[in-house]
């Protein structure tokens, strides 16, 4: 019943668009209605990629080591290899909880590709795209098994959108009003009616067409700079689920200042799935043990002991349980310094007793003016690492214990 009243509603709105004339603000609501990322959605996509300019490679000094000449020669074969890519991307998206989860598989054949250019298997992991990546709040998780590591990084407090609207149309007609002249008309192409948007101005020109079948999203939009195509966009094979409105093949062409094309890429979804019910594994990694643990945050360095699978709040738990150990760890050693340093001064202090009356003469302003029974500078060491220790202990236990609560909550 929701996809069928909102399919009506697009369907509404553009039929009474057609009937009247229409005007850049009204386009502009329109476009807020119809176009919205999902809350949560599950995507896969096959994303191709291609780069037709001369990579920059690095040049071999004579001076260099053989091997150090092998590794920069891979490294520009590899440069020139991964000019072309193709790519399948799953993402799992939770705009509520600001969670994504991306895992990228290479889909060319690397061994092949290896044979053929002698690749040398130490870099290879500059070869492959196959990754994993999950963005939880304010901290970056990225894995590769194939170098067989893991980095923790902090970042900024986005809201993660869904790729399932590849092309933010908003973008585009809202900076128009940046542009000095607009010129709105409708036409037909292909059998269909399209709303075209001119906007003009200094040396720049965008001119964007919009179909009213699917809310006024995107068909095609071209961008140029003092009279030379720049860049243009295709979105096509549409459809309509949940009211979210999804070009399903999206395709973009970059050219350079001449009007030589540069770039291209192309997305196509191989499967689509919004109001999606998560739970705690869709945002978690499995990483085997062994692997290393870079954790930016904190420059902890570490391996992974148990494999598993991982988030981002997983792995700050794993750093800060290490800290705080080692923390403990230096403490007690410290500790038992203080008991070494206390029982040696003990032993070197000499009893009054066993000193002859004849050889030492003690007046009454050379007794210590504290009492007999007050501790000494090797008590005062004991008793203040004591408590340093204690406190720190504490400390640690109400940060795991608070942290645990928290990211308990949250899942």
């Amino acid at each position: 019943m929701k996809k069928i009243f909102f399919g009506a509603m697009i369907l509404l709105l553009s039929s009474y668009c057609l009937s009247e004339s229409i005007t850049l603000d009204s386009l502009i609501q329109i476009l807020e209605t119809t176009q919205k990322n999902p809350e949560k959605s599950r995507l896969t996509y096959v994303e191709k990629r291609n780069d037709y300019r001369e990579p920059k490679l690095k040049k071999i000094d004579p001076d260099m080591s053989p091997e150090k000449v092998l590794w920069i020669e891979n490294q520009n074969k590899i440069k020139k290899i991964n000019q072309s890519t193709i790519i399948r991307k799953s993402v799992n998206t939770d705009k509520s909880s600001q969670k994504k989860r991306i895992i990228v598989e290479d889909l060319r054949d690397l061994e092949a590709i290896v044979q053929k250019h002698e690749i040398h298997e130490k870099n290879f992991m500059n070869l492959s795209k196959n990754f994993s990546q999950i963005f939880d709040g304010h901290y970056e998780m990225l894995y590769s098994a194939t170098a067989n590591n893991v980095h923790l990084n902090s970042t900024p407090n986005l809201v993660p959108y869904s790729p399932l609207t590849f092309h933010h149309s908003q973008k585009f007609y809202l900076l128009g009003k940046n542009f000095k002249t607009h010129k709105l008309v409708e036409i037909e192409e292909n059998g269909k009616v399209l709303l075209k948007l001119e906007l003009s101005g200094d040396n720049i020109k965008g001119i964007l067409h919009f179909d009213p079948e699917f809310g006024y999203n995107l068909r095609r939009w071209e961008s140029y700079s003092n009279g030379i195509l720049r860049s243009r966009v295709i979105a096509d094979d549409f459809i309509i689920q949940d009211g979210i409105i999804i070009p399903r093949l999206y395709k973009r062409n970059i050219y350079d200042e001449n009007g030589k094309l540069i770039k291209d890429y192309e997305h196509k979804i191989e499967e689509i799935k919004t109001n999606v019910t998560f739970s705690k594994e869709d945002f978690e990694i499995f990483i085997p043990a062994g692997t290393s643990l870079t954790n930016t945050i904190t420059n902890d360095l570490r391996d992974i002991e148990r494999p598993g699978n991982y988030s981002p709040a997983s792995l700050i738990k794993i750093s800060a349980e290490r800290i705080t150990n080692e923390f403990i760890a230096e403490s007690i050693g410290s500790f038992d310094v203080n008991l070494e340093e206390h029982d040696v001064s003990e032993k070197q202090n000499t009893p009054i007793s066993n000193i002859s009356e004849e050889k030492v003469k003690v007046t009454q302003n050379d007794l210590p003016k504290s009492s007999t029974n007050s501790p000494t500078k090797s008590d005062g060491k004991y008793r203040k690492s004591f408590w340093v220790i204690l406190f720190v202990v504490l400390l640690s236990v109400i940060i795991v214990l608070a942290r645990k609560r928290g990211y308990d909550e949250k899942n």
